[in-house]
């Protein structure tokens, strides 16, 4: 779905305009929840783990874009969520819309090999941020609802607020999608600064305070630097997609902390989880590579420290 832009004011947006003298960035990158606007909790209070992103915006004009991809804690593909938050930037808003804008949107969706959405009921639903779009749909034997709603303070008649969320959700088989079940989807999603159900902001502290941790044994050759040292490692999270790891080294040679994130694969599937790391140390030492975990605690990476110096590394539970 095409969305349409009008400016509404030139005075903000030629500040904007005129600190741009690099390359417009393209595409998108992962973030921390913390960098993310979006919350979301399911109302039937099943544990859902999300990876966020920030899109860069392509026409320039100074939007923040965001995407929050929601699946089961622990694995599996259903139910999930999916939603988009478009802040437009300064002096632009959005345009007024089709009344089948939903269903614009959905059409355009593609799910890998399970192909194009086949369309079903159009529909309606509320949420404290006003009207939202939908659009039922089905593929790979999910029940799935599309939604487009647009909010924040609209100056003219002809245009829509300056803020936009879109996105779907996709049950699993066994899952009927009823109105009241809609809704209390688009209930369950908040956006920091405007609006957080309360049940969302106290299941996503719990989420937080409740992550897992695990320890291990880490094996590390730095190039110039350790060579077959061993240490230990915690990692929060080892059940979810992304998570916090901290390394304790031997030899009073100090503590390191920072990121994991899979990028692919999954346990119990023909690709194994393969994804990125960052480390920084407290002797001043920063590194980051890729690892792959061939079985559940046990795995494997490298990469490279700040000077260019090799890291490999293996972990296995402590």
């Amino acid at each position: 779905m095409r969305m349409g832009l009008t400016r509404i004011g030139t005075g903000a947006l030629a500040v904007v305009l005129a600190g741009c003298v690099t390359a417009v960035k393209t595409g998108q990158e992962n973030i921390a929840a913390s960098e993310s606007p979006l919350l979301f909790a399911h109302p039937d209070g099943l544990s859902m783990q999300a990876r966020h992103f920030r899109h860069f915006d392509p026409r320039n004009t100074g939007a923040n874009i965001f995407r929050g991809n929601w699946r089961p804690s622990g694995g599996g593909q259903r139910p999930l969520f999916v939603a988009y938050y478009h802040s437009a930037g300064p002096g632009y808003e959005f345009t007024s819309t089709p009344t089948d804008m939903a269903k614009r949107f959905v059409t355009g969706l593609t799910f890998g090999k399970s192909g194009k959405p086949a369309l079903g009921a159009e529909g309606t639903a509320r949420n404290k941020f006003g009207f939202v779009s939908v659009q039922h749909f089905s593929v790979a034997g999910s029940t799935c609802f599309g939604f487009v709603q647009y909010f924040g303070d609209a100056t003219f008649g002809t245009t829509q607020g300056s803020k936009l969320l879109r996105g779907f959700y996709c049950g699993t088989e066994a899952d009927t999608l009823p109105g009241s079940k809609v809704g209390a989807i688009m209930n369950s999603i908040g956006v920091k600064g405007f609006h957080v159900p309360p049940a969302v902001a106290a299941a996503v502290e719990r989420q937080r305070a409740n992550s897992p941790v695990s320890n291990f044994i880490v094996s590390i050759d730095w190039a110039g630097r350790f060579d077959g040292l061993s240490g230990r490692m915690s990692a929060t999270n080892t059940e979810g997609r992304n998570g916090r790891i901290a390394v304790s080294l031997p030899n009073r040679a100090g503590t390191c902390t920072g990121r994991w994130q899979v990028n692919s694969g999954a346990y119990g599937s023909a690709q194994v989880p393969t994804g990125i790391w960052n480390l920084v140390c407290t002797n001043g030492l920063k590194a980051s590579g890729n690892f792959t975990s061939r079985t559940r605690g046990n795995g494997s990476g490298s990469g490279k420290d700040v000077d260019g110096k090799a890291v490999r590394f293996s972990f296995e539970p402590a």
